[in-house]
């Protein structure tokens, strides 16, 4: 099995979802456009849970242990959301203009800059940012920490990249199975990719 391979792939809910974290159980998918975040079964992609969050566009999110993140273009913020009700538990202003991605790395929140090719580390409570990451790439769409390294999706390039957590230097790349990569999640084996090109979710390999 190589990097990249699709081990699983099915249709997402709709268009255009920017962001996806998983919880343990389930796949969240949060669409940008018009703003909807869903708990989806991994196996099928069914729809268990579906609300709307606090602003559309949102961009990227990621899940905490016990809530879930998301970013929103429209407004500039991060917010912590309920995982039931979608109701706001925190919010706090995004470091830079056009956040793209979120990650969790167990203690604070990884922001993407889309743009600037650099990401910030946060701290959760109030977004002070703690430490700035340059990164290979201004494009990438989605984070995700794997407990050791992020990995981000590069649209322009149509690749998935492995990034040191501290140096921001590439560790490895593979290419997308479709263009137009956004929204990736980590599930403790796997990496969970979404495609513009053809509006499907993939569980991808990673070695």
């Amino acid at each position: 099995m190589a990097a990249g391979d699709v081990l699983r792939s099915w249709s997402d809910p709709g268009a255009s979802a920017a962001g996806r974290a998983w919880d343990g159980r389930c796949l969240w998918w949060v669409r940008g456009d018009d703003g909807v975040a869903a708990q989806l079964d991994p196996l099928t992609g069914a729809v268990r849970r579906s609300w709307a969050p606090p602003a559309a566009n949102s961009q990227g999110a990621c899940w905490d242990g016990r809530c879930l993140w998301t970013v929103a273009a429209s407004t500039g913020m991060v917010y912590q959301l309920d995982p039931l009700t979608g109701a706001v538990r925190r919010s706090w202003a995004a470091p830079s203009s056009l956040p793209t991605g979120l990650a969790w790395d167990g203690r604070t929140v990884l922001v993407f800059a889309y743009g600037i090719a650099r990401i910030y580390q946060c701290n959760p409570l109030t977004g002070a940012v703690l430490r700035t990451i340059t990164v290979p790439r201004s494009d990438y769409s989605g984070l995700a920490w794997d407990g050791q390294a992020i990995y981000a999706a590069s649209t322009a390039a149509n690749q998935v990249h492995r990034i040191h957590a501290l140096t921001g230097a590439l560790l490895a790349s593979f290419a997308s199975p479709a263009a137009g990569p956004r929204g990736c999640a980590w599930d403790g084996r796997t990496i969970w990719l979404g495609c513009d090109a053809t509006n499907l979710t993939y569980q991808l390999a990673v070695n």
